[in-house]
């Protein structure tokens, strides 16, 4: 969750919004909740998703799609547009829109350094 946090402020910074818009009840808030809930569609969508079902069989057999699907289209295109390092972002869309597995992303994010993740936010800071 605390990296999610940190790419949500990654993005929405490079496209004009405050930091605080992403740490209060609508920004960790809400994360949290759908994260941990299992009434939630993102929580339900990503449980599944790691079970190893595709977007195309939980459309299927899902009444209503989890909002986040979508907005990781565009969020993904912000990042590919500002060359972002947005790791779970970039993961999330390959295993949901290009069929790449899931084991093998969750391994790379398992890995993946942590300085890098908070360098954008010491910069900020400095600048």
């Amino acid at each position: 969750i605390s990296r999610g946090v940190g790419e949500m402020i990654h993005v929405g910074k490079k496209i004009g919004a405050e930091s605080s818009a992403f740490l209060g009840t609508a920004g960790i808030g809400d994360l949290v909740a759908t994260a941990t809930s299992k009434r939630s569609r993102k929580f339900t969508f990503g449980y599944r998703l790691g079970k190893g079902e595709t977007l195309e069989e939980i459309n299927r057999t899902t009444s209503e799609l989890a909002e986040g699907v979508r907005t990781l289209v565009i969020t993904n295109y912000i990042a590919t547009h500002f060359n972002l390092a947005v790791p779970i972002t970039r993961m999330l869309y390959r295993v949901v829109y290009e069929g790449y597995p899931i084991g093998r992303a969750i391994e790379f994010l398992m890995r993946y350094p942590y300085d890098v993740d908070v360098d954008f936010i010491l910069k900020a800071k400095s600048d």
